[in-house]
């Protein structure tokens, strides 16, 4: 099933968008990527991306990452696609993940798994966000950027996401599927050596599974890292 692929990259991270983005339409299945910015981006080598107008420098990491909502909303609010993966720009496509948008939903994010079971989505992971162009997808995106505003932490993105999707699930205010972090959103916690063959043996233990290796914590600026990362998730 078709569907494009929306990112928001802050200048410091142009070097892995020009990694990542190839992955999101000759792996991942999209039709086309819509990619904001704070700054013109060099995109235009990927003929399957369209660099969309930009934002203003943001003051903070914090103000950063709430761009990504932000830029969601705008995307959704004047296009009709119907089906959009929100990635952050760091995220690798190592399968093609357009079947996800087969099952019945508004949205589907990636959660942290307990024991055999998926918790409830207060424990949402991000990296990736699948979403379908409903009315109730809509109403949550607008509540998400009004709740990240609201606040003032660093990951302030990630709080209010947790926080307003969890509170619609529950008053079945919107149709939210849980998918599992170790196959959508497969990250190192940290970058420490220990994290990262951690993450490793996660990427390994799920072989042919994983869809989407996210290379958080800046473990994407080590080449060496990320070769065995996207290794480890295929062979």
């Amino acid at each position: 099933m078709s569907h494009v692929v929306v990112t928001y990259c802050s200048r410091d991270y142009q070097a892995v968008l020009d990694k990542a983005l190839p992955t999101w339409t000759t792996l991942g299945g999209a039709d086309k990527a819509y990619v904001y910015s704070d700054q013109p981006l060099t995109i235009q080598s990927h003929h399957d991306a369209v660099n969309l107008p930009c934002f203003a420098v943001a003051g903070d990491y914090g103000e950063r990452c709430a761009r990504k909502a932000e830029a969601l909303l705008a995307f959704m609010s004047a296009n009709r696609d119907r089906h959009v993966l929100l990635l952050d720009a760091d995220c690798f496509l190592v399968r093609n993940v357009s079947a996800v948008f087969e099952s019945d939903f508004d949205v589907a994010a990636p959660i942290r798994r307990t024991g055999k079971h998926l918790t409830r989505f207060n424990s949402v992971t991000g990296g990736a966000l699948f979403l379908k162009r409903t009315s109730a997808t809509l109403r949550f995106l607008g509540r998400w950027v009004a709740a990240q505003n609201r606040g003032t932490s660093r990951c302030r993105d990630m709080r209010a996401l947790a926080m307003v999707l969890n509170r619609m699930a529950g008053e079945r205010a919107i149709s939210a599927m849980p998918l599992d972090t170790d196959r959508f959103n497969n990250h190192a916690e940290h970058s420490s050596d220990h994290a990262i063959d951690d993450w490793y043996r996660s990427l390994r233990a799920h072989r042919g599974k994983v869809s989407i290796v996210h290379a958080s914590m800046g473990t994407w600026r080590n080449d060496a890292v990320l070769a065995q990362a996207l290794a480890n998730a295929v062979r």
